[in-house]
């Protein structure tokens, strides 16, 4: 089956609303270019971009030419491959990103990662090809885009939620080629343990426990970081208390503490 994008689908309605979101903060900071992915592990995809024409031209480009529409990078071998963020450039394929950046100006650009079992979401910025600096911008602001990611999920759920009613049904060929590779697999994504530190006593938690730790900051509750990671709030509790249980954590605030 072809993708079909009509002029009232949401990838191209909810453009505006994604500006004016993102607009002064890209303009602030020299970017501009903000881009939302969700991939599902039957290849449905969410797209929406700060640039209609920009996101309708990927499209029609993709099912012209029969290649991938969305490219990603798998990193394994890392602390956390759950959650991580790669530069365009050499990560991704030479052709795609030399399109994008001949046609609509946009390139260095910098994708943050979040893969689970059945989906995983790539949100990126991107600038101009005359801000020489961009580079430096990303590696001396990470936190600082770190936290508008975190902020725009908060805080846009509802828009996510419509972009995610309508995903884009993709032939194999139009699919991300790492679509398999980029989904989190149960058994060893469990296992993983991260090696932790609290008040002198070594310990670790493993990258569930670790997932769920890390909403913990952004205020969210258990019945909303459930909702995040696609799990239950039941889940989320269990988490909590074994960490608790493993850690002598005794407090929310201990738990956020072991992040740091």
């Amino acid at each position: 089956m072809n993708p079909i994008l009509s002029s009232s689908h949401p990838a191209l309605t909810l453009t505006p609303a994604l500006t004016e979101y993102c607009g002064q903060f890209l303009k602030k900071h020299n970017l501009n270019y903000f881009q939302v992915i969700r991939v599902n592990q039957d290849g449905s995809t969410v797209l929406l971009t700060n640039r209609a024409n920009f996101t309708q031209y990927c499209i029609e480009y993709a099912m012209q030419h029969n290649v991938p529409l969305i490219y990603s990078c798998v990193k394994k071998e890392i602390l956390d491959p759950s959650s991580y963020y790669f530069l365009w450039e050499p990560n991704l394929p030479a052709r795609p990103v030399a399109m994008v950046r001949n046609e609509f100006d946009v390139t260095n650009g910098l994708t943050f990662v979040e893969r689970h079992a059945t989906h995983y979401y790539m949100i990126a910025f991107a600038a101009s090809h005359t801000n020489h600096g961009v580079l430096d911008f990303y590696l001396n602001n990470i936190e600082l885009l770190k936290n508008f990611v975190s902020q725009f999920t908060d805080q846009q759920r509802g828009l996510m939620q419509a972009l995610e009613s309508k995903p884009l049904i993709l032939p194999k060929s139009l699919q991300d080629e790492n679509l398999e590779d980029m989904l989190l697999q149960r058994s060893s994504h469990s296992r993983k343990r991260i090696p932790i530190v609290f008040r002198g006593r070594s310990s670790y938690v493993t990258l569930k426990e670790y997932e769920c730790l890390k909403q913990l900051p952004r205020g969210l509750s258990t019945k909303e970081i459930g909702r995040v990671l696609n799990i239950s709030p039941r889940t989320v509790e269990q988490y909590f208390e074994r960490v608790k249980t493993r850690i002598g954590c005794k407090s929310k605030q201990d738990l956020i503490q072991l992040l740091h």
